[in-house]
């Protein structure tokens, strides 16, 4: 995987919500999130569900948080 920012995080960062605020409100354990965003779980493994209200709160599609590999 490459260095530097996830998707995750750039729209997230771009959305202007903290990591509390986006696990809130699409309702995610906030650890969750720090770990697709730090990279130490691969979000492209993450459920559908899980993705999906992700992406909602974000207003982006699903492929837009996936990793390129």
């Amino acid at each position: 995987m490459t260095k530097g920012l996830t998707f995750l995080k750039l729209l997230r960062v771009k959305a202007e919500l903290t990591q509390k605020e986006l696990a809130e409100l699409a309702a995610v354990p906030l650890r969750t999130i720090q770990q697709y965003e730090q990279r130490q779980k691969n979000i492209n493994r993450a459920q559908a569900e899980t993705l999906a209200r992700i992406a909602k709160q974000l207003y982006c599609n699903i492929e837009d948080l996936l990793e390129r590999v």
